[in-house]
C-alpha cells in the first residue's frame, strides 16, 4: 500500500497575494470612481443652486410689485357712515313704493285723475319756472311755486285749461308776489271743479 503525505508543500493550498500593479491599479480606478461622483453631485448642487436663485430673485421681484401695487391701491377702509346711508335709501324706497301704492290705489277710484294731472304739470311748467308745494284732492288742487317772469302764470294756466285731465277746473284764485330776497316771484293757484262739470275724466285722460 501507498502512503501520500498531505502535508508535503507542494499539496498545501497557495494564498493569492496581488501584486503592488494590480492594488495601485485598482485604488485609482477607486479614485476616478470617486471624482466621477464628486463632479457630478457638484454639478447637480450648482444646478440646485441656480434654481434657488432664480426663483428667490422671482420671489423678491414678486415682492417688489405687490408692494408697489399696495401702494397704488391701497386697501380700503370700511366706511362705518354706509349702513346709516343704506338705511336712509332704504327708507326712501319704502316711502316711494308707498307713495306708487297709493298712487295706483287712487286711480283705481272712479276720479282717476291724479296721475294724469302730475303729468299735465309736467308737460305745461316750463323752463324758468318752478313749483314748490302740490296739493291735490277730490275736485281741488293748489300750486304754488316760483318764476322769474310774472306773465309766466297765466301762460301756465291757459295751457292748465287746455289739458284734458283738468277739464271741469276753474282758477279762482291766482297770486303773484315778489320774494324777499332775490329776483323770482312767488305765486299761488286755487282751483275748483266745476259742479256742473261731468265727474268722469273726459276723453284722453287717464
Amino acid at each position: 500500500m501507498q502512503q501520500i503525505n498531505l502535508y508535503q508543500p507542494i499539496l498545501r493550498k497557495q494564498k493569492k497575494v496581488f501584486s503592488a500593479s494590480t492594488l495601485l491599479l485598482g485604488n485609482l480606478i477607486i479614485l476616478l470612481g470617486l471624482l466621477l461622483l464628486y463632479g457630478y453631485t457638484m454639478m447637480q448642487t450648482r444646478a440646485l443652486q441656480s434654481q434657488f436663485d432664480q426663483a428667490t430673485a422671482q420671489r423678491n421681484e414678486r415682492q417688489v410689485k405687490l408692494q408697489q401695487l399696495r401702494l397704488q391701491y391701497p386697501t380700503r377702509q370700511a366706511d362705518a357712515a354706509l349702513p346709516a346711508r343704506l338705511e336712509t335709501a332704504r327708507q326712501r324706497v319704502r316711502r316711494q313704493q308707498t307713495m306708487y301704492q297709493a298712487i295706483q290705489r287712487y286711480d283705481d277710484t272712479p276720479e282717476r285723475r291724479f296721475s294724469a294731472q302730475l303729468q299735465g304739470l309736467a308737460q305745461q311748467v316750463k323752463s324758468g319756472m318752478w313749483l314748490t308745494d302740490i296739493q291735490l284732492q277730490a275736485g281741488h288742487m293748489r300750486l304754488q311755486g316760483q318764476t322769474r317772469d310774472a306773465e309766466r302764470v297765466p301762460l301756465l294756466v291757459q295751457a292748465l285749461n287746455q289739458e284734458a285731465a283738468f277739464a271741469g277746473m276753474t282758477f279762482d284764485e291766482v297770486i303773484i308776489a315778489r320774494e324777499e330776497t332775490g329776483n323770482l316771484l312767488g305765486f299761488v293757484m286755487n282751483t275748483r271743479r266745476d259742479p256742473n262739470a261731468p265727474r268722469n275724466a273726459p276723453s284722453g285722460a287717464r
